[in-house]
């Protein structure tokens, strides 16, 4: 489904109900995390139409998941890890 395709809701919540109920079913999948913050707002139908098919697996919303792991990661003090990424070059700062 293309991006701008997302702000049809009823189409949204059918296609992705229909692929995490496949997922599921086949073993594939223990719980549903949602890619992109143009799906805001279609957890819970997704997770009520699951439930609807006797499906009871965690929905999980891409946007709010982001801003609690932000908070959480505030609130404990941490910062990404230094031996993550290159230390980048120095820069010549002219004033």
């Amino acid at each position: 489904m293309p991006v701008l395709g997302l702000t049809d809701r009823e189409e949204l919540v059918d296609r992705l109900a229909a692929q995490a109920s496949t997922a599921v079913e086949n073993g594939e999948a223990d719980s549903v995390v949602l890619g992109c913050t143009g799906m805001l707002g279609v957890t819970g139908a997704v997770r009520d139409r699951l439930h609807g098919k006797g499906i009871h697996v965690p929905v999980v919303d891409p946007t709010a998941s982001a801003i609690t792991w932000l908070e959480s990661s505030v609130r404990l003090g941490l910062t990404p890890s230094r031996t993550t990424y290159m230390t980048p070059p120095v820069k010549d700062r002219k004033r």
